[in-house]
């Protein structure tokens, strides 16, 4: 099983929890650094949010290019759900093996959703890709 993670913590300390994120047996943990673009003031304003859907044939590495993507795009990630299952199809012999993704993403900065929407469309051939943008509510991403 795949677990996604999002850990805080101060700069002068990262280092320490890398060593001990990657010192874990019996588990294998990729690390992705972020650092979440803030608003100009001392309040974090959420100036951008989204819903993102993604379905498509399961294959290793699916959340891991999904984040790093997002990550290169600045977004955050507020939330993910993932769900894997095991379909027969009319015609072929071999089951296949689908995966749905739903999430939240925001950001501190206006984010122009068509721009997103061309990043996001170079996985079209591989998956299908929505992206809706939601009004920012700092209630409930924060």
């Amino acid at each position: 099983f795949v677990t996604v993670m999002l850990i805080e913590c101060d700069p002068s300390n990262s280092a320490e929890a890398v060593r001990i994120l990657t010192s874990q047996e019996d588990m294998s943990v990729n690390i992705l650094p972020t650092d979440p673009t803030r608003g100009t003031s001392s309040e974090p304003d959420v100036a951008f949010m989204a819903e993102i859907h993604l379905q498509g044939a399961d294959e290793p590495g699916v959340l891991e290019k999904l984040c790093v993507e997002l990550a290169d795009m600045s977004l955050d990630i507020t939330a993910l759900s993932c769900h894997q299952a095991v379909l027969t199809v009319p015609g072929k012999q071999d089951p296949e093996k689908r995966f749905t993704i739903t999430g939240m993403v925001r950001a501190f900065s206006p984010r122009d959703i068509n721009a997103i929407r061309n990043q996001l469309e170079a996985f079209e051939p591989m998956w299908r890709i929505g992206i809706v943008e939601v009004d920012p509510n700092p209630n409930v991403s924060a």
